[in-house]
């Protein structure tokens, strides 16, 4: 099954873990109770006991490591031949994706549609390795927090994915291996905090794609203190923002504006 939960995550998994027989919570001290099930059975697996149960209610709660408990767990467990739970998630992550293909390509059409949606389906359609091309080459996409909200349901992410320090492991990846494609999906926040790391990609000749999200404030702050109800100290997470195109020209890489800003 592929997708996440939570803020970043699509509504067939969301269907999925609100509509299963067992969740098993291996390891995870998931942060956002609303996402997960007020009813069914949930077991949770954690060397921290002060953390089971705490997101939501447990019919089990095992204290102990999860390879250990796991094997205990796989040895009692006998095969099932039923699919219909299977073949049902299945069918919602196909019709996602039958949305997520049927966006509009046109330029007329991007224009005419949501602004904040269209440049992650966008990008995602010219990346190398796209799963509707078939491209053989490698690709990898990093990205940060709070894009990474704004990004999950518009990006068929295929292989490598990372939060919080997308600039800085673009080189790294990039470094590795210069023949592969890597998109590094930043927030405006994140970027200011890591902007030195452009530059190392320029002196040290990185063809990194940089996509930065403007909006001028740390955004996952501001969402995280609205999840738990606190309002955000606005004077703390919100600042004037460069150019940033113009900023990547003057640091001698290329710089670029939206096409319908």
């Amino acid at each position: 099954m592929d997708g996440g939960i939570g803020m970043i995550g699509t509504k067939p998994v969301y269907n999925a873990i609100m509509g299963c027989d067992l969740l098993l919570m291996v390891g995870t001290d998931y942060p956002y109770s609303n996402f997960l099930p007020s009813k069914g059975t949930v077991i949770q697996i954690d060397e921290r006991p002060q953390v089971l149960g705490r997101r939501a209610p447990t019919v089990l709660g095992v204290t102990g490591s999860a390879r250990p408990t796991l094997k205990l767990l796989l040895d009692e467990v006998a095969s099932k031949t039923n699919t219909y739970f299977w073949d049902r998630v299945t069918e919602e992550r196909q019709k996602w994706d039958e949305m997520l293909d049927s966006r509009p390509t046109s330029r007329e059409a991007r224009i005419a549609s949501i602004r904040r949606r269209w440049p992650g389906g966008q990008r995602s359609r010219q990346a190398r390795c796209d799963i509707r091309f078939r491209h053989g080459s490698q690709h990898a996409l990093v990205r940060q927090l709070d894009p990474a909200k704004w990004s999950a349901a518009d990006y068929r992410f295929l292989q490598q994915r990372a939060v919080g320090t997308a600039l800085a492991q673009a080189n790294g990846i990039q470094a590795l291996d210069r023949s592969r494609q890597v998109i590094a999906l930043c927030g405006d926040g994140g970027f200011n905090m890591l902007m030195g790391e452009f530059l190392t990609a320029v002196h040290h000749k990185l063809p990194i794609k940089v996509v930065i999200y403007n909006n001028s404030a740390f955004g996952l702050i501001t969402l995280e203190a609205e999840s738990v109800g606190l309002p955000p100290f606005r004077e703390g997470i919100e600042f004037p923002n460069p150019d940033f195109a113009a900023l990547a020209r003057a640091c001698g890489g290329h710089g670029l504006l939206p096409v319908n800003r």
